[in-house]
């Protein structure tokens, strides 16, 4: 993280950047007003002390911590002030109000800074300098590049610190002075003790005024502002110097009491010292170690005698964590400080609560749980885990059983780790409450008779997924950037017998989209298919039918056809550069497009052509061939022309030309024309040649060719009647030229009588209600591969079946044992490792005919890729069936397995390319038509051009190739992710819901019972912890309840130890004076007796 001041800083010169890490270092005092974002760090330099007392401030959670910055003694750098600091709120900058200094330190020679300084602590690591510009000066002229000098290598370079330091050690005599002045303006015991504990934050660490030889001392004046009674008042505590420990008394009053007499000897006092850690205790800084434990005891002691009671008194807690702490660093030289206050954890939970566990074992099991409780197991994140994770079976009862049968807590208890079940309702509901009011996402319920209804205000919600992954500056009005790919979908589910559901929303599949929480792209692995994409925003409780979805989702539909625009709000923009697309299964395709039906039932099948179900096998020749299959060369193409706009508005430009050319009355001729013909013109009629009535027959006598050019003449003089010029050239040729121009005439009818259809059927359905477009009907590549895998592999078992007669009963068990077992442990299953799967030869009509069955599409897959196998068993000798000629036989089954291989090997690599994450190529697409092509032509030669369904036809007809060339790949618009969300929904209305209550009974009846209202509670969840909101809103709570909570406690997070006061109606400002420099006496803090301990935020108090 970086700020304008510390871009302002940057270095003119940047040396190996790349080969080593570098840390920033703040040279000099920080100036007023300057906001320096994390982390800092200070300098030390030979001769000069660089103060940093001041405040964090957290600019997203408002939280003010207080961090004293320790002096150096050895001349190296300090570590960041606040590197360990985290804010309580994710994704958030946390920013340093830099304390006010007074006292300038003036700069060394320029010749001092020269060179690169390597330590042995810190090789390999590099050092710059950075000027934070002053608020007067030019920010500009201040940017340079400075080295810290080397450090003083002889203890004499020491003096003048030593002698500054004595100065600070008088200044204690104005410590109490402080600190009466700054409780004389509270009136309670409980601000007396508040005012204290904030004035004695920063005064009872060491001292870092250390000696100055420039005789200016720098004196920091703390001002302790609260808000009492709703009036604010100030009080102002002069602090210096190094104050005893002893002054921290009345800070404590809150501490419970415990016997604290030492009863340990320290090393000195020891004769013979044997531990291997001890022989650095009588070196210079074990020397001075001793001493300040010696007095540590001694004021216990002294504190003890003062009391008049050596067993109950108070702890002071602020020492005994100076001290210990101290000890762990000595005993731990070269450890980082997260190692010693993990050998510190182990010493207490380790030692202590298995040497004495009657004393620990309970205060350190309430202690763990509150603090696990805390941070981790608060209630809101298992409201989470409940609403993102609804197929774990987490319900509110789950965690009272836990709290029950776990951790043995009677039912109202308020301890324990696992939040009562009430207690995460209440978060739930305090979410709720928060998504209405400050989102204005809202539930809206209305009820007809299909059921009850309840949705979301269409554009709030949009707009706020849109912001949560970063699209919604694409999105905007006039954006040149490309168009928002946005998907939205219906998809319904049935719950038990009696109730089902159908749910509307939309889906993320722009590749632009961000997640909300990390920032990071969502699809750069390709990973489009999660119902955490999948957002519902309108659930209807109802039947599944096609009067559901014109009554109840005309607004939803009215909202995206004719393009998305969502409205400007305030200073929001308007948003409508989008390109939306819906992706369905094709059940819901024919609802929403009004157009299509099941392949054996409805005429015009098929929602994307002109298709008749009587029509879907067959194939064009030669000329009349789609432009695709002429170019690749193909034979025989199924391909019909996909009904998108640009198709629909050529075809009504054609039947523009023809009304406006006619000279009749137009279409009346072409009625009158086909009321009265005759002639048949379907090139697979089978007898064409002897029919005397088709345009292809082949006279073979003089009648018969007199009879058919008769024929051909009236045909003619019906169509050119009224042009007896054309009718009297055409009557001139010969046979053939007559056929070929009554070919072309029929040819031309036929294409005006289908683009009339097309338009009367197109705008028949756009006349009732806005239906959806066919280029936005995109069929789901799930679907459509479960679909034709299930249709392929029953398929194949019927085959097998109808070969056997009554005489074949025994052959037929036979075979069916065989199959089941082949499946189970080959195909299902796995043999390899003695996995059986459990599958049953589904049989109907006394186990004549196949029952087919629904799978997943993990099943279907298997069976796909294990019926080369299962054909191979089937088709093989043993199971030949009983005839007069058993070689015409072998040899019938021999061709169907060929034929079912051949089948297969073009199928699966055809369903591979359609379902692959990444866009195809021209070549790809090439290809795929291939495949496809022949996969038609193999299907309709083994099934007799029976069993085409409206997927199979998808893949013949060329459909399923227009929607790879338009949108690039097919697997990003599948309905995986929905069908998991659709999943998710199912298991928290059986697991977290009471099933609609009293009122929900069990006749069907969908309008009695609130079954929908826990769900669209649940998604409006969803949305706010997807977004990050929840997480916000929660954690921001978390931090004002600890407020309220106005304890002092012993805070250790990442190896710092501070006090801390929780009561957040008081924060501390800190302003810089000066006073005179007096004192003799050095004093060398804890901290500095070790060379490697690396001062951090908060430590000031360990």
């Amino acid at each position: 993280m970086a700020t304008a001041a510390v871009a302002a800083a940057a270095t003119t010169r940047r040396t190996r950047e790349q080969e080593s890490s570098v840390e920033n270092v703040l040279v000099g005092p920080a100036r007023p007003g300057i906001a320096v974002t994390l982390p800092i760090t200070c300098a030390w330099f030979e001769r000069e002390t660089c103060l940093a007392i001041g405040l964090v401030s957290c600019s997203a959670c408002d939280l003010y911590r207080t961090v004293q910055h320790q002096t150096y003694f050895l001349g190296r750098p300090q570590q960041s002030l606040s590197r360990d600091y985290r804010c309580r709120i994710p994704s958030k900058q946390v920013q340093l109000l830099p304390v006010i200094i007074d006292a300038p330190v003036p700069p060394a020679p320029a010749e001092e800074y020269s060179g690169v300084r390597r330590s042995a602590r810190h090789s390999g690591k590099k050092r710059k300098a950075i000027i934070i510009p002053d608020s007067s000066g030019d920010e500009d002229d201040r940017t340079e590049e400075i080295v810290p000098p080397r450090r003083p290598r002889k203890r004499s370079a020491l003096g003048d610190i030593s002698n500054g330091a004595r100065s600070a050690k008088a200044s204690r005599a104005e410590a109490p002075t402080a600190i009466t002045a700054a409780t004389s303006t509270v009136t309670s015991p409980r601000e007396e003790t508040n005012a204290t504990t904030a004035a004695t934050a920063l005064l009872t660490a060491p001292n870092p005024l250390l000696g100055n030889p420039t005789g200016v001392a720098a004196v920091t004046a703390t001002k302790l502002t609260r808000k009492q009674n709703g009036v604010r008042t100030s009080t102002s505590v002069a602090t210096a110097g190094d104050f005893p420990s002893r002054l921290l008394d009345n800070s404590f009053k809150s501490i419970p009491v415990t016997n604290t007499k030492p009863r340990s000897t320290l090393p000195s006092q020891q004769s013979l010292v044997n531990s291997s850690v001890w022989f650095r205790w009588y070196t210079s800084k074990g020397r001075q170690l001793d001493k300040d434990l010696h007095k540590a005891v001694m004021d216990e002691i002294g504190k003890d005698k003062k009391n008049g009671n050596s067993k109950l008194r108070r702890i002071n807690l602020d020492l005994f964590a100076r001290v210990i702490w101290s000890v762990i660093g000595f005993v731990y030289p070269s450890r980082w400080l997260r190692s010693r206050a993990k050998a510190l954890v182990e010493v207490v939970f380790g030692y202590f609560l298995t040497t004495f566990p009657d004393f620990f074992h309970d205060i350190l099991l309430k202690k763990s749980s509150q603090l696990i409780r805390k941070e981790r197991m608060q209630a809101w994140k298992f409201q989470r885990t409940m609403d993102l994770f609804a197929t774990g079976g987490l319900n509110y009862e789950a965690c009272n059983s836990l709290r029950s049968g776990v951790e043995e807590l009677p039912k109202s208890s308020q301890d324990g780790v696992i939040p009562h079940g009430t207690t995460i309702a209440r978060t739930a509901k305090q979410l709720e409450q928060h998504a209405e009011e400050d989102f204005g996402l809202s539930i809206v319920e209305t009820i007809n008779d299909h059921g009850p209804t309840l949705r979301f205000d269409f554009e709030i919600y949009l707009r706020m997924i849109l912001a949560g992954f970063g699209l919604d500056h694409h999105a905007e009005t006039g954006s040149l950037s490309e168009p928002v790919l946005l998907a939205h979908t219906l998809d319904g589910a049935q719950l038990t017998a009696h109730l089902g559901h159908v749910t509307a929303g939309v889906k993320i599949i722009d590749p632009r989209a961000v997640d909300p929480i990390t920032g990071r792209n969502l699809f750069l692995d390709h990973l489009y298919q999660s119902r955490d994409l999948c957002f519902p925003c309108q659930i209807t409780f109802g039947r599944d039918c096609k009067d559901l979805y014109t009554d109840c989702f005309h607004q939803f539909h009215s909202l995206f056809n004719g393009g998305l625009v969502i409205p400007s709000l305030g200073d929001l923009p308007e948003l409508s550069n989008f390109n939306i697309v819906s992706p369905q299964d094709m059940s819901s395709i024919w609802k929403t497009t009004g157009l299509g039906g099941g392949s054996h039932q409805t005429l015009l099948f098929c929602y994307a052509c002109m298709c008749h179900n009587h029509q879907k096998h067959l194939f064009q020749t030669g000329s009349n061939r789609c432009p695709t299959c002429q170019r690749l060369k193909v034979g025989k193409c199924f391909c019909h022309p996909v009904n998108d706009q640009t198709f629909l508005g050529s075809t009504r430009e054609v039947l523009k030309k023809y009304v406006e050319d006619a000279v009749d009355d137009g279409y009346e001729k072409l009625k009158a024309v086909s009321k009265r013909s005759n002639l048949r013109t379907n090139p697979h009629q089978v007898d064409k040649a002897s029919d005397k009535t088709h345009i292809d027959f082949v006279p073979l006598t003089d009648l018969d060719m007199k009879g058919y050019k008769n024929f051909l003449r009236s045909e003619l003089k019906l169509r050119l009647g009224s042009n007896k010029t054309a009718l009297r050239e055409a009557m001139n040729r010969s046979i053939d030229d007559r056929r070929a121009l009554l070919k072309s005439l029929v040819a031309k009818e036929d294409t005006l009588w289908l683009a009339r259809q097309t338009l009367t059927r197109h705008d028949q359905v756009n006349s009732l209600t806005d239906k959806l477009l066919c280029e936005e009907a995109i069929p789901c590549i799930l679907h459509l591969e479960m679909r034709v895998n299930e249709k392929l592999f029953w398929s194949l078992l019927s085959q097998a079946l109808d070969r056997y007669q009554e005489a074949d009963g025994k052959v037929r068990k036979e075979m069916i044992k065989v199959v089941t077992e082949c499946v189970k442990d080959s195909i299902l299953g796995d043999e390899n490792h003695g996995r059986s799967a459990q599958w049953t030869f589904p049989l109907r009509d006394g186990g004549k005919q196949v029952e087919p069955r629904t799978m997943t599409n993990t099943q279907s897959r298997k069976c796909v890729r294990g019926m080369k196998t299962l054909a191979t068993l089937i088709f093989s000798q043993q199971f030949d069936e009983k005839s007069r000629t058993p070689t015409i036989t072998r040899a019938n089954n021999a061709a169907l397995l060929k034929q079912w291989h051949d089948l297969m090997d073009g199928y699966q690599p055809l369903m591979t390319m359609a379902r692959q994450k990444e866009d195809v190529t021209t070549q790809d697409l090439d290809s795929f038509h291939l495949m496809a092509n022949r996969f038609m032509t193999q299907y309709v030669t083994l099934f007799d051009g029976q069993g085409i369904t409206n997927y199979i036809h998808m893949i013949g007809s060329g459909h399923l190739h227009y929607y790879l060339m338009r949108y690039g790949n097919l697997y990003k618009f599948s309905q995986q992710g929905w069908e998991a969300m659709n999943q998710k929904l199912k298991h928290f209305y059986f697991n977290n819901t009471n099933h609609g209550g009293c009122a929900g009974n069990s006749n069907g009846d969908m309008i009695r019972g609130d079954h929908v209202r826990p769900l669209m509670r649940m998604c409006q969840r969803s949305l706010m912890w997807r977004l990050g909101h929840g997480d916000a809103f929660f954690q921001t709570q978390t931090i004002a309840a600890n407020e309220d909570n106005g304890e002092y406690q012993l805070d250790i997070n990442n190896s710092e130890s501070q006090l801390e006061s929780q009561n957040r109606s008081s924060y501390l400002e800190e302003v810089a004076v000066e006073v005179p420099k007096t004192g003799s006496q050095s004093h060398v803090p804890l901290e500095d007796l070790f060379e490697d301990e690396v001062a951090e935020p908060g430590n000031a108090l360990l």
